[in-house]
Formats: C-alpha cells, structure tokens, sequence
C-alpha cells in the first residue's frame, strides 16, 4: 500500500510537470523578458584581434586621477602598447 501512494505520488508530479511544459511550448504561459529601457551599457565595435581604435582631438588633454584601487589590480597587469599615427 505504501508503494502504490509513492508510485502515485511520483506520476503525479510527472504528469503536472508534463502540463507545465505543454503549456510553455503553446504559449499559453507568459514569457518573461528583460527590461532594455535603462539600458546603462554603450557597445564598442572591437577589431578581430580585441583591439579597439581610440581618437583623439589634436589638442585635447585626459585628465586620469584614481581615487582608490584594489589591492590586487595590478598583480596580473601587463603594458598597453600605443601607437601613434602622424596625420
């Protein structure tokens, strides 16, 4: 008797999760999507070696102050190469 009511008990949630999924793949069930208007990333178009071009405007400084960094930013870093192209 014990194990006709496990026996019962496991088809059911079978059978409950077989609705489940019939109902997701008709559509009846409400899809879920993320929310795009506060988007606060921009994309940046990256050559095919991960490179990516920088422009500057003749004359115009970067003003470059860190505030605070963590301990262990640095432990893997390795030199940026930068070129320069005389227009």
């Amino acid at each position: 008797m014990k194990s006709l009511k496990y026996l019962n008990g496991i088809l059911t949630v079978i059978a409950v999760c077989l609705v489940i999924l019939t109902l997701a793949a008709t559509g009846l069930l409400p899809s879920a999507y993320a929310n795009t208007a506060n988007k606060k990333t921009v994309q940046i178009p990256v050559n095919p070696d991960g490179s990516i071009n920088v422009k500057f405007v003749k004359g115009e400084t970067i003003d470059v102050n860190i505030e605070s960094c963590a301990s262990n930013a640095f432990t893997r870093a390795e030199p940026i190469e930068v070129k320069i192209d005389k227009d």
